[in-house]
């Protein structure tokens, strides 16, 4: 059965049974003929007013040959899961400029339409996460040369992405849960984070006028509100310098110019998450979608990324057997961020929850015990945690 079966097992059957999501059953399988209602109630995700688990793994299809789908798929189920989750990366679909491939036409394993009908035939759920990124260790982490240059709210780069997320959404829309699918939860991008420092200029770091000042003046309004809060003299907002270095935060008006720096980037980080959601839900998409998103909180603010997306998933990964790297207590860290995310999302769900890891880190991470998983596991439940998404559950 194996780590990951037993644990499940031990869900199924334990006093915290009647718990949402898992604990309703974690092998209950509905199968879904005709339109469902696709609900967040009580802290779980509800099909026709019935919990459904938000237990799943990772299965990346088109990593991984056709030919051994099926079988992949009957191993997920006997390790107690009914549900997988995968992202589906632009960069490979896309085999030339605005010609898309989602049947296998030009290389097998882009079949994405065969890979949910055999979710669908098999009565798994799918949770899907079509970028535009995706990181995952992919090319541009998931996006096409022509994309990669811009940041990821600039016309250029949203005018690329929009047809992508066209042509996706028409082969996922028929598969939503909401329309006789197994689709039943959707991510949009992914970790949202601008990466502002590669993108200097557009953000008006370099003296020029940028999204930084667009920020301070839906803050601030006017250039003498910002004195005021600054303690500076400009002109105009445009004159405004980013700070961001500890020596100015010795006085008040430093304070608070580096201050507006960190509300600079949960703001710029919120109004794309706002963004893809939105355009997704344009397109069609109406089964709830959420955002995961990684502890710290200096790029993100959970709170505000959570009124734009229907639930948040953490991402965690905390090594093996939680051996400190520096941490004064790695399992006490772990403990608190799961209890925090009990307060960010109406579901508590990790997005992204250590299961082996990728290839090219193993060499850093080594073999995670089988001591290691229990701990987590439980330490999770524990922490109030009703789901999560193994990640990578299948290798790559």
């Amino acid at each position: 059965m194996g780590i990951t079966g037993r644990i499940t097992s031990y869900m199924r059957n334990s006093i915290l049974y009647n718990r949402p999501l898992f604990w309703y059953s974690a092998l209950r399988i509905m199968e879904v003929t005709e339109m469902a209602d696709v609900q967040i109630r009580g802290g779980q995700i509800e099909i026709d007013g019935k919990p459904v688990p938000l237990l799943s793994g990772e299965v990346h299809y088109w990593r991984l040959a056709p030919a051994r789908w099926r079988e992949i798929l009957e191993r997920v189920k006997e390790m107690g899961l009914s549900t997988v989750a995968t992202y589906v990366c632009w960069e490979y679909h896309e085999y030339e400029r605005g010609r898309f491939d989602f049947n296998g036409e030009t290389e097998p394993q882009r079949n994405l339409v065969g890979f949910l009908d055999l979710c669908e035939e098999m009565n798994l759920w799918v949770i899907i996460r079509p970028g535009p990124y995706i990181y995952s260790e992919w090319k541009n982490a998931g996006v096409p040369d022509y994309a990669a240059p811009y940041h990821r709210l600039s016309k250029q780069y949203q005018d690329a992405a929009m047809p992508w997320m066209k042509a996706v959404t028409e082969v996922l829309k028929p598969r939503l849960a909401t329309n006789g699918g197994r689709i039943i939860c959707f991510q949009p991008d992914n970790e949202m984070d601008l990466f502002t420092h590669w993108f200097e200029d557009e953000m008006g770091f370099r003296g020029r006028p940028g999204l930084f000042h667009e920020f301070l003046k839906e803050r601030y309004g006017t250039v003498e509100k910002l004195n005021e809060a600054w303690g500076t003299s400009y002109t105009s907002i445009e004159q405004a310098q980013v700070r961001a270095r500890e020596p100015f935060i010795l006085n008040p008006s430093g304070r608070a110019a580096v201050l507006d720096y960190w509300r600079f980037e949960h703001w710029l980080v919120t109004k794309c998450v706002k963004w893809h959601a939105d355009a997704y839900r344009q397109l069609g998409i109406d089964v709830p979608i959420y955002h995961n998103y990684y502890y710290g909180g200096d790029i993100q603010n959970h709170r505000e990324i959570s009124k734009v997306v229907d639930f948040l998933g953490i991402d965690v990964y905390p090594g093996n057997e939680f051996e400190n790297e520096g941490y004064p207590s790695r399992h006490s860290v772990f403990m608190n961020m799961l209890r925090y995310q009990r307060s960010v999302s109406p579901i508590p769900y990790i997005a992204e929850f250590e299961c082996g890891v990728w290839h090219g880190l193993h060499e850093m991470s080594g073999i995670i015990t089988p001591n290691s998983y229990r701990l987590m596991c439980f330490s999770a439940i524990a922490a109030g945690i009703t789901g999560w998404n193994w990640y990578m559950l299948v290798g790559r």
